[in-house]
Parts: structure tokens; C-alpha cells; sequence
């Protein structure tokens, strides 16, 4: 089931007019829970703001283990599929929009887990934001789920540790939930990477004339 599901997002990602990357042996990769997935929760990884799969994210981290997430979303916006089983991602729930999934210790096998690869301390660029839009619909699509986006949750509102992801400023502020909601629901089939945004962050990485 969980390779099926996360195929099925990553296609309908691309539907919907983004770029996925799949990486060596995804289908197997999960940190040895059985998926019931019925949400997803977004982060940022808190590195740079890199145009290539940060390899942390499959190999783990020296006091936590890998897979981190099951998909990222890189600077360019390109999808990367990570891992189709459970990753270790979400920790613990219990924070103040965990509803209408539960509070519990084994929050990782119910929601699939984004990381943006970006810093975290400044927004994340206009690219990856739509690509986040489009990931969040398309999680919603595959789990029967549709317009139903209390079930996409930011790691601030369900953490019972204190993290405060995705952020978009040093002093620790995170995005609007609510908003990002109201804008995935206006997105309908998704924006293809010619747009204003796109163009801007190609801009951004290569340099402005």
C-alpha cells in the first residue's frame, strides 16, 4: 500500500505540473513501522538552500536515523521522493492542530513527511511554496481526502517539542497554516514551472543579467 500511495502522489504531482525525482531504492526505504497514512505534515530542513536531495534525508542524522521524510521538496521546486514507508519525521503529537488525527507516540506512520530544503530562517522561494500547494493536493488526492486540508498539518502545530517549522524569519515565526490552506484550496490543478515565481527563482540561482 505504501508504495502504491506515494507513487500515486508523486504522479499526480507531476499531473499537475511539477518535476519528481525518484531516489535509489525508495520503495523499500522506511523506518520499519506499517503505514495507515492519513495526513501529511510539512517541515523545513533547516540547511541550505539546495537544488539537490540533501542525502541527510536518506541517511539520517547521527542522533536520529533515516529516512527523514518521504518526500522533499527542492530549491527549484523538483519534487524528491525519499522513501514509501514511515520516516522519522513528525515525532510526537499532540500540539494545538493535531485534530482531527490523534494524539500519539506514533505519529510517523500516520502522515506522510515533507522537508524544504531551505534555511528555514528566510522564506523559502516563491517555487517551492507552489510546489508545496501542489504536494499537499496531491497527498490529499491519493488518501480520498480531497479539500479536506485540516488533514495537511505544519510540524509547529502538531509538535509537542517546540518546533516551529516551516519557518520563514530568524526569530522563529512560522508560516500561516491557515493561509497556506486557503491558497491550496484557490490552486485547483496546479501551476506549471513557467510562471512569474519559477522564472524569478531560476533568476535567483543562475544570477540576474
Amino acid at each position: 500500500m505504501s508504495v502504491w500511495q506515494i507513487q500515486a502522489i508523486a504522479d499526480r504531482f507531476v499531473a499537475t505540473g511539477g518535476i519528481a525525482v525518484f531516489t535509489n531504492g525508495w520503495e523499500g526505504r522506511g523506518n520499519g513501522m506499517t503505514s495507515d497514512y492519513q495526513g501529511g505534515v510539512i517541515h523545513h530542513t533547516a540547511g541550505g538552500n539546495n537544488v539537490n536531495i540533501d542525502q541527510i534525508l536518506i541517511s539520517g542524522r547521527s542522533d536520529l536515523p533515516g529516512p527523514l521524510c518521504n518526500f522533499c521538496i527542492m530549491y527549484d521546486g523538483d519534487l524528491g521522493v525519499i522513501a514509501a514507508h514511515p520516516a522519522n519525521h513528525a515525532g510526537a503529537s499532540g500540539g494545538w492542530d493535531t485534530a482531527p488525527l490523534p494524539r500519539t507516540n506514533l505519529f510517523n506512520k500516520l502522515t506522510i513527511g515533507t522537508e524544504i530544503q531551505y534555511k528555514g530562517t528566510e522564506p523559502m522561494a516563491g517555487v517551492q511554496y507552489e510546489s508545496a500547494k501542489r504536494l499537499a493536493n496531491a497527498i490529499l488526492f491519493v488518501l480520498g481526502k480531497q479539500g479536506r486540508y485540516e488533514y495537511i498539518k505544519f510540524h509547529q502545530g502538531t509538535s509537542i517539542q517546540g518546533k516551529w517549522d516551516p519557518g520563514y524569519d530568524a526569530r522563529g515565526y512560522t508560516y500561516d497554516i491557515g493561509a497556506f490552506r486557503r491558497d491550496c484550496a484557490n490552486m485547483g490543478q496546479g501551476e506549471p514551472e513557467v510562471g512569474g515565481d519559477w522564472l524569478d527563482n531560476k533568476l535567483q540561482l543562475l544570477g540576474y543579467p
